[in-house]
């Protein structure tokens, strides 16, 4: 930074500091790209004497001129240029303190009255930026007084700091300061001087103290700042017109309200309530020389605040991180002055007016600034809480066509990933409806301050089991039937009709009809399948022998057969006279007896007849009976 500090110097004396920053005399002169500001000896904007080459003076000297629709200072009509903005008629700019009922005012370029006494002791510029500082005392009321001017190279505003420091041992209480200019924008010297002078916004209805003054072409004059201690008004013309308590009062000579068109004066005040003895209050103020810079102009009057990611977190002074997350801390229009924080725990660098914290605990760093308005202090708690804890539950076991819910755990909100096969990717605990692969799943939850953790599981798509519940079966009535299914873990059969047991893989079936038994088996991840075996019921399979035929040739019940009733077959049978000789066998059942022995007939009379068969189960039935053969 280039700084140079300058004791009270002839007046025809020259000093040039660079090509737009430059001394003459006991004034100061700031050229920007669109604003030029004259200052003299007692803190007032105007000079008498001439500045450098390449500026933009009226006859009088400088107070301040502004290319203000950045055109170019030769562009425009009726003038090339708004300005200058007072000096054209009588040079009334000025400023005052009021202590009690003693009131001590600087005002004009020429230094009348000049009650405060002081000198420009700095000028600077840096960054874009040029600085010019003025210090005077109020010795008989043991002030000091710092009047600090800047001006951005490319703004069409400036703003003025003054630093009232009360270096008494008696506590200052209800302390007035008041700005006063007498506009005569872009008039030319013996000109008509009139402007029309607006109360724009005024305290404490308006968070913003504004007062207007716009000349016959529309070259546009505001004072305001954003101060609830700030007042504005209109009226009078000299500085010492009124007294700076009624200049924020509205009373007197001045008006806080309305408009008004006169070659009149505007203001801007302040009331400092308490200044204790030791202690400085700061004011700002800026002078707006292009309405389209006035929000601009009005919070870089403000005090100095702190943001965090860009975000005004003055009020609170606190802001939150997540663990293992940064934040950018800056000091909002805090580039007047040199800052150092404390701890440097986290701290990317311990210096400037932005610095990135990355604490690993909750961590209040303070922020120490050196500068225009002496040393201040600004206290920020950066919060790092617990992070969350996230679960996204066990491994799952899932089967085709199956519907399964996840199990997150541990925040507020919730984000699963993939979102495949999930009706709601931001529940806890999300349906995954019938999933056709493996999945595998990463939960992200976040707590109630936005902080995230994640954690993961996997889905498992199990096969089917392989379920047999066995061939179909056939059992005698009165008799039962063996189930046996394979396949699975467990079983259950259904109906539970005629079962031993319908929970094991193998119970005993003993129904009265044929019927249709169901297994559902399930394996080791509770996958489930079904199969069904029928269990045919037969009737008692039994040999029916006839009591008599007639093999007399009419072809009616000529030969005797027995018959088998139910399933199996007749495999032999045989016949005997009474004598017990055997008279005819056969082992096909398609071949009947028709009643001979060799060709010859045999008598009429009783035979007996032995049979012999198997079942449908390939069980051997037998029965003897007798037989009649008639003629």
């Amino acid at each position: 930074m280039k700084q140079i500090k300058l004791a009270l110097i002839a007046a025809t004396s020259l000093l040039s500091l660079a090509v737009n920053a430059q001394i003459v005399g006991v004034n100061a002169f700031l050229k920007g790209d669109h604003v030029e500001v004259g200052l003299n000896k007692c803190g007032v904007y105007g000079t008498t004497a001439a500045p450098p080459a390449g500026y933009h003076p009226n006859v009088f000297g400088l107070g301040f001129v502004a290319d203000s629709d950045l055109d170019g200072w030769d562009v425009g009509s009726p003038y090339d240029y708004c300005g200058d903005y007072f000096v054209p008629g009588t040079p009334e700019e000025g400023w005052q303190v009021q202590i009690g009922g003693s009131v001590y005012t600087n005002a004009s370029n020429g230094c009348s009255p000049s009650e405060i006494p002081g000198s420009i002791t700095t000028y600077e510029f840096s960054g874009g930026m040029y600085t010019a500082i003025w210090e005077g005392t109020i010795a008989s009321e043991d002030i000091s007084i710092t009047q600090t001017t800047t001006l951005l190279i490319d703004k069409t505003y400036f703003v003025t700091r003054v630093l009232i420091c009360n270096d008494g041992p008696t506590d200052l209480v209800d302390v007035y300061y008041n700005r006063n200019v007498d506009p005569d924008n872009e008039a030319a010297f013996g000109g008509a001087y009139v402007t029309t002078n607006t109360i724009v916004f005024q305290p404490p209805t308006d968070p913003d103290a504004l007062v207007s003054a716009v000349g016959p072409s529309g070259c546009y004059l505001g004072m305001g700042a954003r101060d609830p201690n700030s007042r504005v008004s209109f009226g009078s013309f000299m500085t010492t017109g009124g007294t700076p308590e009624q200049a924020w009062n509205g009373t007197g000579p001045y008006s806080g309200t309305g408009a008004i068109t006169e070659d009149g004066a505007t203001q801007v005040a302040f009331k400092i309530p308490l200044i204790a003895a030791g202690e400085c209050q700061c004011i700002a103020y800026a002078y707006i020389l292009n309405e389209a810079d006035l929000e601009e102009a009005l919070e870089a009057t403000t005090a100095v605040g702190v943001a965090a990611d860009g975000i005004d977190i003055s009020d609170a002074g606190f802001t939150l991180i997540c663990p293992g997350d940064s934040v950018a801390l800056t000091i909002i229009d805090g580039d007047d002055y040199d800052w150092t924080w404390t701890p440097t725990d986290g701290l990317s660098t311990a210096v400037g007016d932005t610095v990135t914290a990355s604490p690993d605990v909750t961590t209040v760093y303070t922020a120490v600034g050196v500068g225009i308005c002496g040393t201040l202090e600004r206290e920020i708690t950066v919060e790092v809480p617990e992070p969350p804890i996230a679960d996204a539950g066990p491994d799952i076991d899932v089967c085709p066509g199956d519907t399964v819910h996840l199990l997150g755990s541990g925040g507020a909100t919730y984000l699963w990933s993939p979102p495949v096969y999930l009706d709601d990717p931001t529940l806890a605990n999300p349906a995954v409806e019938g999933p056709l692969t493996n999945m595998f799943y990463l939960l992200t939850v976040f707590d109630v301050n936005g902080c995230p953790a994640t954690d993961n599981m996997s889905l498992y798509l199990r096969e089917l089991p392989d379920v047999d519940a066995g061939q179909d079966q056939y059992m005698v009535d009165g008799g039962f039937a063996q189930l046996n299914a394979t396949g699975a873990i467990t079983y259950e059969w259904t109906p539970e009709d005629y079962l031993s047991n319908p929970v094991v893989p193998d119970p005993t079936a003993f129904p009265e009809d044929t019927i249709v038994y169901y297994v559902t088996g399930t394996d080791q991840f509770g996958c489930e399948n079904t199969d069904s075996v029928t269990v045919f019921l037969l009737p008692q399979t039994i040999i029916v022998s006839p009591t008599a035929f007639t093999p007399n040739g009419d072809g009616l019940n000529d030969t005797y057969k027995p018959v088998l009733v139910g399933l199996g077959q007749v495999t032999y049978f045989s016949i005997y006279n009474r004598w017990g000789e055997l008279i005819y066998e056969t082992s096909d059942p398609t071949q009947g007896w028709d009643g001979t022995r060799l060709a010859l007939e045999q008598e009429v009379g009783n035979y007996v007849v032995l049979i012999r068969g198997i079942d449908a189960f390939g069980f051997s039935i037998t029965k003897s009976s007798m037989v009649l053969l008639m003629r």
